[in-house]
């Protein structure tokens, strides 16, 4: 079954209504709920999601909020960067996650050369269009989870005119594990998502989409988008 992954930054607009999406997410199918703790320097996150964390922050979310999100069935993923693990410590930050309930995390910063041990979290690793078929299934054979695929070279939020690297990608790493290999960055609509499925991905991340939804339209019409793009993904399978 293909995969849909939903990608919210933690406290926006404001904790109560971020606790609310992840529950109606939640009910609504979503496989995997990717939260993103906001940080001042967020280098692989587009211009959406920099002006929801700067928000967020100005809320005064911090990343102990991340421990106290709804239970849900959906699995929960923790989306955070390097300075923020050094900061709490490694250890602690580890043992804190697991007790919240999430199943696995991303660090965008952290290459595979210095993962950390996080015992009892899948790390998830990502892949780009100008990695190396190597390198491919070397982050392939080592992430755990699911693989990250970035659809383009920008940061979040983007459009891709890559699609046949995408495709090559996906080949390459399935000779290597059979984990899903699902894609984000710059996935806006259904049929964006259909497209990711026909180039042989296992499912689709989106996270930009959504919080545009969320600050235009409200709860209510960022659940009605996310269930869009659910049922293309399972209507044509």
């Amino acid at each position: 079954m293909s995969l849909f992954v939903a990608y919210l930054p933690l406290g926006y607009p404001d904790k109560e209504t971020s606790f609310e999406l992840i529950k109606k997410l939640d009910k609504a199918g979503t496989d995997i709920i990717e939260i993103g703790i906001p940080f001042s320097d967020p280098i692989a996150d587009g211009e959406t999601i920099q002006q929801a964390s700067s928000h967020s922050l100005g809320q005064g979310t911090i990343p102990e909020d991340a421990f106290s999100v709804p239970s849900t069935r959906a699995e929960l993923y923790i989306m955070t960067y390097a300075n923020i693990l050094h900061h709490m410590g490694y250890s602690t930050f580890r043992r804190r996650a697991i007790g919240a309930g999430y199943q696995g995390i991303i660090i965008p910063d952290l290459p595979l050369e210095h993962t950390v041990s996080m015992e009892g979290l899948n790390q998830v690793q990502l892949v780009a269009p100008n990695t190396s078929e190597s390198r491919i299934h070397l982050l392939a054979e080592r992430t755990e989870g699911f693989l990250y695929v970035v659809s383009h070279l920008a940061t979040t939020g983007g459009v891709s005119s890559a699609d046949g690297r995408l495709k090559k990608i996906v080949e390459t790493a399935n000779e290597s594990s059979n984990v899903p290999k699902l894609v984000g960055f710059g996935i806006d609509s259904p049929e964006r998502a259909c497209q990711m499925l026909s180039l042989g991905a296992d499912g689709v991340i989106v996270g930009s989409a959504l919080i545009k939804h969320l600050g235009k339209y409200g709860i209510d019409s960022t659940i009605e988008f996310a269930e869009s793009i659910i049922h293309s993904i399972h209507s044509g399978e």
